[in-house]
């Protein structure tokens, strides 16, 4: 257990080289799909990001609460989930976010020094964030960061975010506790890096660890999407699920046949399966309706599927 959590609690520098080396994948990545800047602020995550670079850090993810279009899709409407624009949390993601204050592992990334909270722009993510971490970021005076990299991968409505200025009025009572630098005008359109093809995912999400790894912050919270966690860990989430990883930030840049342990990602808590046996209750039941999706999504993103998703 200790090896496991060791990245955890290390720190050292990261090369210039390899760093040049990393944003370079990233380029190659996105070639043929547009320019690197879409949906940034121009100078996004150098303004006011510390420097110490962190060879470890602990992140925990969580999955937004149910939303609207989660609804339809599991009563199987998904046409009707897809046609809603940048849906809201329903009664039941709400309840989910506010119970969030009490999970174990929110507690305990809560309770380390200065954790870094970041959060897609998509309305269902944000008001996960608000409801759940927006308490405990107001009394410590913490920023949540809004990070357009993490937008939802799909190309339909329900996967769009609103314009900056929509997003700002509709949370002008929480400006208090967001951080909306690295948001651009045009952060939700879907184009270059936040088009649905494996290369584009890669690369924006890639360019999302860049600007993590060096960061000083050992403990980070990242609230975002089923399909971002598919492709960054090849986990398939339950809604306003926790899940603890460490990342190691010296390794490579992923590729599409790259497994998360070679991209530095080490599940710590939950442990992911070995066999259906290891799965009970609504686990269980998620891996059922999700296998068929998980699949597709990965084959149709042209990446390594991982023989279980949970």
């Amino acid at each position: 257990a200790r090896e496991l959590a060791e990245p955890c609690m290390r720190s050292a520098v990261i090369s210039r080289q390899q760093g040049v080396a990393l944003l370079l994948v990233a380029l190659n990545l996105a070639s043929g799909v547009g320019a690197m800047t879409v949906g940034l602020a121009p100078a996004v995550g150098t303004a006011s990001a510390p420097s110490l670079n962190i060879a470890g850090k602990c992140v925990y993810f969580v999955r937004h609460g149910q939303a609207e279009h989660n609804i339809m899709f599991e009563s199987n409407r998904p046409a009707e989930g897809r046609v809603l624009l940048d849906p809201a949390l329903s009664p039941l993601g709400r309840d989910q976010a506010a119970a969030l204050g009490k999970d174990s592992l929110i507690k305990e990334a809560l309770a380390q020094p200065n954790p870094l909270l970041i959060v897609s722009p998509l309305r269902r993510t944000m008001q996960t964030a608000i409801i759940g971490l927006g308490p405990w970021a107001r009394e410590q005076g913490q920023k949540i960061v809004l990070m357009p990299d993490l937008q939802e991968t799909g190309e339909v409505p329900c996967d769009t975010g609103s314009p900056l200025k929509v997003v700002e009025d509709m949370f002008q009572d929480d400006r208090d506790v967001l951080d909306f630098e690295n948001v651009g005008k045009d952060w939700e359109k879907k184009v270059a890096l936040n088009k649905d093809t494996g290369a584009a995912l890669l690369g924006r999400l890639e360019r999302f660890l860049v600007w993590l790894r060096p960061r000083s912050e050992q403990t980070v919270v990242i609230v975002a999407h089923h399909n971002v966690f598919l492709a960054l860990l090849k986990v398939s989430f339950l809604n306003c699920e926790v899940r603890k990883f460490s990342l190691d930030c010296n390794a490579p840049a992923a590729r599409l046949d790259t497994t998360p342990i070679e991209g530095g990602w080490t599940a710590l808590e939950p442990l992911l399966s070995t066999a259906e046996e290891d799965l009970v209750g609504r686990s269980s039941e998620q891996a059922a309706a999700y296998s068929s999706h998980n699949f597709n999504k990965m084959k149709y993103w042209g990446l390594r599927a991982p023989e279980r998703f949970r």
